[in-house]
């Protein structure tokens, strides 16, 4: 499988980021008035805000996970689960690295809450590999999509250029994703009813640990998210870059695997 480097150039360049403009996510006009009604929400409001103001994004995380599934053979399932397959190892990979090389930026508190993450990626990696297996399909000859790379590349990228809110942005990007892996597979939930029942179980088991991997962001908030500063930072990573790579990455997926090309 390819390696991931958390050292890279280009995740915050203009002319990529352009190439996905179209699919730039404004979660909220940050007006003087918006910024002063953000100023005075204590951590827990803040973090229902938030919440409030993706809704529109998640949605559509959830529709792409219906649309996928409702019209997905097995071919196009097997594409997807390449690419889903690689995309836990990624997690594994970089909440290691996380673990590793960065606890010095980590609140002790968050050890064994990313920890336990880990554990649950490894897991997902086996689910998804055995079920791609069940449909016939292999890792063999595998290369991840270059915009699913950016997706894993991102945390640690936004994280050091920040240190001082090292782990803020670091959930900003990676738990925030989980988040939007949650509303995807509730539309794959859906979407499957009695056609895929193996896919649909797992689907289903994967999005309760995914809930989990989200509040850790939400816990780092309600912890770390004491000024404005810290508040909006969340909200310019999350609609400027987080949102906008990662929504690129599920597109591209999407259209690729109804096409049996991953």
């Amino acid at each position: 499988m390819a390696k991931i480097s958390p050292k890279i150039d280009d995740v915050m360049n203009i002319n990529w980021l352009a190439r996905v403009g179209d699919t730039m996510v404004e979660l909220v006009e940050l007006t003087k008035e918006e910024i002063e009604k953000i100023d005075k929400m204590s951590p827990a409001e803040f973090v229902e805000y938030f919440k409030s103001i993706s809704k529109p994004y998640f949605d559509r995380q959830y529709r792409y996970g219906y649309e996928w599934i409702t019209k997905a053979d097995t071919g196009a399932i097997i594409s997807w689960l390449r690419q889903g397959t690689w995309n836990e190892w990624a997690a594994v990979n970089l909440l290691g690295t996380l673990i590793k090389d960065y606890t010095d930026y980590v609140d002790p508190e968050f050890y064994p809450l990313f920890a336990r993450q880990i554990a649950d990626e490894c897991r997902h990696v086996l689910i998804r590999h055995n079920l791609l297996k069940k449909y016939g399909g292999t890792m063999e000859g595998f290369t991840p999509l270059e915009e699913w790379v950016r997706v894993f590349e991102l945390p640690l990228k936004l994280a050091l250029e920040k240190p001082e809110f090292f782990q803020l942005r670091f959930t900003s990007v990676l738990q925030v994703g989980e988040w939007a892996s949650v509303s995807h597979h509730r539309g794959v939930v859906a979407g499957a009813g009695d056609k895929h029942p193996e896919l649909r179980a797992v689907f289903k088991e994967i999005l309760d640990d995914e809930l989990f991997h989200w509040s850790i962001a939400e816990r780092t908030w309600l912890k770390m998210c004491d000024t404005l500063e810290k508040k909006l930072d969340v909200i310019r990573i999350t609609q400027n870059y987080t949102l906008p790579v990662l929504d690129a990455a599920k597109r591209k997926r999407l259209e690729l695997a109804l096409q049996h090309k991953i």
